[in-house]
C-alpha cells in the first residue's frame, strides 16, 4: 500500500479511517522499504523469510522450489492448520510445475 494513499500520511480525498486508527495507537513507519519490485516477489519474501535473489521466485508467476520452507513449514509442527489462499501470484501456469505438499 503507497503511503501517500492513507489520509493519515495526507492524501486529501480518499479516506482511511481504520490505517488512520491503527497509526494513531501504534507505529507509523514514513520510510519503508521492500526488496521485491513486484507483488509476486515481495510475497515469496514474506512467506519465506529470505531475499528474493535467494528464493528465485522474483516475478510473477514463478513458483518457489518444492524444497523451499515457508512459514506453514516451520508453523505446521506446532500444531497449527496451514493453508496457502488467495492472491499469491505463487501459481504457476504451467503443468509441468503442478505439485502439491503434505
Amino acid at each position: 500500500m503507497r503511503a501517500d494513499y492513507l489520509s493519515c500520511m495526507g492524501h486529501d480525498r480518499l479516506e482511511t479511517p481504520h490505517i488512520d486508527e491503527l497509526a494513531s495507537k501504534g507505529v507509523l513507519f514514513t520510510r519503508a522499504y521492500y526488496q521485491a519490485p513486484i507483488c509476486g516477489g515481495s510475497r515469496m519474501n514474506f512467506y519465506t523469510e529470505r531475499y528474493a535473489f535467494t528464493h528465485g521466485a522474483s516475478w510473477n508467476g514463478i513458483p518457489l522450489n518444492l524444497s523451499e520452507r515457508t512459514i506453514g513449514d516451520y508453523l505446521k509442527p506446532l500444531g497449527y492448520r496451514v493453508a496457502l489462499v488467495g492472491k499469491t501470484h505463487m501459481g504457476c501456469r504451467s503443468r509441468r510445475y503442478a505439485s502439491a505438499r503434505d
